[in-house]
């Protein structure tokens, strides 16, 4: 029985991918690193994740063209077939940037929580300091004085020369 398993793992790795599916892998290959460099033209991503997104693309192209590989690996960890492997490296790929991103937006979580506390703080002792200002204001000037309203003049410039003679209580000056 595992001379029948040997020789199909054989006769895989001397068989290259089938033209369609050669043509669908470099097809998703070349438009993952399309769609990355597009989004960090737009600064939509940043290049600490665009290196490891064109990464998985260069590799999926490696493993498109050179089909030995993947079977070299799937013996040395004594897998069924060559697509088990292929879509274990996938969900642990996975796994590991669901990990990554975990740890950030748990990182991102404790730094917005201590953001809001320092807001808090900052709008405290903004009232705080008003407050103060207010009671120092009232203390210096007991007794607030009410300005008379002036009446604003029109918006016809003739009458504002004339409103504005009428309505100045100094004399005029005679040259």
């Amino acid at each position: 029985m595992n001379l029948v398993l040997l020789q199909t793992t054989a006769a895989v790795a001397q068989k290259p991918l089938p033209t369609p599916q050669l043509v669908l892998a470099l097809a998703l290959a070349i438009s993952v690193l399309v769609i990355v460099v597009e989004l960090v033209r737009r600064q939509k991503l940043r290049e600490e994740y665009a290196f490891l997104w064109m990464g998985t693309a260069a590799l999926l192209m490696v493993l498109a063209v050179d089909i030995d590989i993947l079977v070299w690996l799937s013996d040395l960890v004594s897998a069924e077939s060559p697509s088990s492997v292929l879509f274990f490296g996938a969900l642990v790929f996975l796994l590991l940037i669901a990990l990554q991103f975990s740890v950030r937006l748990t990182k991102l979580t404790f730094r917005n929580k201590t953001l809001s506390q320092r807001v808090a703080l900052l709008e405290q002792s903004l009232e705080e300091l008003s407050k103060q200002a207010k009671a120092s204001d009232q203390e210096s000037d007991p007794a607030p004085t009410e300005e008379p309203i002036v009446p604003l003049p029109a918006r016809d410039p003739q009458t504002q020369t004339t409103s504005r003679k009428a309505a100045d209580p100094r004399p005029n000056p005679t040259p």
